[in-house]
């Protein structure tokens, strides 16, 4: 493109240059404006794509035409079947392919420089947009799923990967009123009250708050055993996160009353996707209740949880308070309206009728139970179905003791600034994963990491190491299967329909 300075006019005392028309100005690149490809323009040497073998005898013969001397009969009529689609150039085999013929390149170690050259060099893109550098101007047997595998095992590209993967989910459900609770903290920060307690039994939803002004082990073990405990017996499981406000006195609390207290996986919200679902409808009461003035949120705690306990749910078909008493809750504007949902206490004057009603009551309860029970299996085996089936693509079968995994670092996902971190962290050793939930990991030297990790945080480590020796056993075994194959099988072509894979 011309510019002012081409246009200059010379000074009296400078010498001119002699124009030369066949003056290369610019470095052809492959893909950029050269029609015929070779190795050289990836700085490829061509005494390094030496032949041995079946390819070496390919090479003589096209260029003899003769038959190689140390070629069997057997093998030099398969030589001459598959001669068509070669042929020497410049003392290149190549193949005819179009538009662009395609340099045969048979060694392992160049195959790799290639692979190297066309991916880690080129900007680290994809299995289809890498493979389609390469078809484009080398070709060798299993070629795309070498290919495939290079990019799969790109360190860099595994470690800098946005895709979590997934495991095949596990409904989990209870049939027991307050069997199992999960208790978790909410942030509120407005006042002088800063947090909310909540716990929430698995089965019905039902809820009880406590509005804290700091979050202290003791307060809340000291909390949780007169209000809950003390209300609806022991729980058989108690489920927290690894939060620092449910250690040490919370931890001794549920030690001495004989309460098995879970703690879930760091960064695995799913974990606790019951009782952190009820968090946003409680804070989004709270808001509107307190309008502006969101420093008075505690005084209307009481009423939103009651709230909480008469609101149908979903997965279940009953309100809290109505699989926890047998009826609906009685409400003021009933009493205002007449519209009595329940028994009318002032109607029974004996003691059979009274013992009438409660054991209809009893009976109605234990109805609704076993209804909600058969509902809340059923929503959320869907659930999980569902997310089986939305997240198919990134599904995988469990990791194995002693596979080479990444780990995610999920703490990158709120910074700023830190934009080169790579997002996976390794690689480490599996050790063990815990009943298809979360797994133990260790360091290449055996020492055990202190923390699990969540399923969908750990991805297997592909190594590069042992593409190169794999891909030549490939071709020995490819060979030794290839007498028996039909020459209609032999000249088809690779399929190039398959999706990107990203690492």
């Amino acid at each position: 493109m011309p510019d002012s300075l081409s246009r200059r006019q010379p000074d009296e005392d400078e010498e001119l240059k002699d124009f030369d028309e066949g003056e290369t100005w610019v470095t052809p690149h492959p893909g950029f404006g050269t029609k015929e490809i070779n190795s050289i323009i990836l700085g490829l040497e061509i005494k390094d794509n030496q032949h041995t073998g079946f390819w070496r005898k390919m090479s003589e013969y096209l260029l003899t035409w003769k038959k190689p001397a140390d070629c069997e009969d057997k093998e030099f009529a398969k030589i001459k079947r598959r001669s068509v689609l070669f042929f020497m150039e410049e003392g290149q085999l190549k193949r005819r392919k179009i538009p662009y013929n395609q340099v045969v390149v048979s060694h392992p170690q160049v195959q790799a420089q290639v692979l190297q050259s066309l991916h880690e060099e080129l900007g680290h893109r994809g299995f289809l947009e890498t493979y389609r550098r390469v078809k484009d101007r080398f070709w060798w047997e299993g070629m795309k799923k070498m290919a495939r595998k290079w990019v799969q095992s790109c360190e860099a590209c595994q470690k800098r990967s946005k895709d979590l993967p997934k495991e095949e989910g596990k409904a989990t459900s209870t049939s027991t009123l307050f069997q199992k609770v999960s208790m978790d903290a909410v942030h509120v920060k407005a006042g002088r009250w800063k947090y909310i307690i909540v716990a929430r039994d698995d089965f019905s939803g039902w809820a009880e708050t406590v509005g804290l002004t700091n979050l202290k082990s003791k307060t809340i073990a000291e909390w949780f055993v007169s209000e809950w405990v003390c209300r609806y017996g022991i729980p058989k499981e108690v489920t927290v996160d690894g939060g620092a406000e449910f250690k040490k006195e919370l931890q001794s609390a549920m030690k001495k009353t004989g309460i098995k207290l879970r703690v879930v996986t760091p960064y695995y919200p799913e974990a606790q996707g019951m009782i952190e679902r009820g968090h946003k409808e409680i804070k989004d009461a709270l808001i509107k209740m307190c309008g502006e003035d969101g420093k008075k949120w505690k005084e209307y705690l009481p009423l939103v949880t009651l709230a909480d306990r008469i609101s149908t749910k979903r997965t279940t078909g009953y309100t809290p308070f109505e699989l926890q008493f047998g009826q609906p809750a009685v409400l003021p504007v009933d009493m205002e309206l007449k519209s009595y949902l329940s028994v009318d206490w002032t109607e029974i004057k004996t003691t059979a009728e009274l013992l009438s009603i409660r054991a209809d009551q009893l009976a109605q309860r234990d109805e609704n139970i076993l209804k909600a029970e058969e509902k809340l299996q059923k929503a959320r085996k869907q659930s999980v179905k569902y997310w089986d089936t939305k997240l198919a693509h990134r599904m995988r079968k469990p990791l194995n003791p002693g596979d080479l995994v990444l780990v995610y670092n999920k703490a990158l996902e709120n910074q700023w600034g830190l934009l080169f971190k790579n997002r996976w962290n390794g690689p480490y050793r599996v050790i063990e994963q815990i009943k298809r939930g979360p797994y133990e990991l260790e360091e290449l030297d055996g020492t055990k990491l202190t923390r699990r990790y969540a399923a969908n945080q750990v991805k297997k480590f592909y190594p590069r190491g042992e593409i190169c020796e794999a891909n030549e056993e490939d071709q020995v075994q490819n060979k030794e299967g290839e007498s028996g194959e039909s020459e209609e099988h032999e000249y088809v072509e690779e399929d190039d329909s398959s999706e990107e894979f990203d690492p």
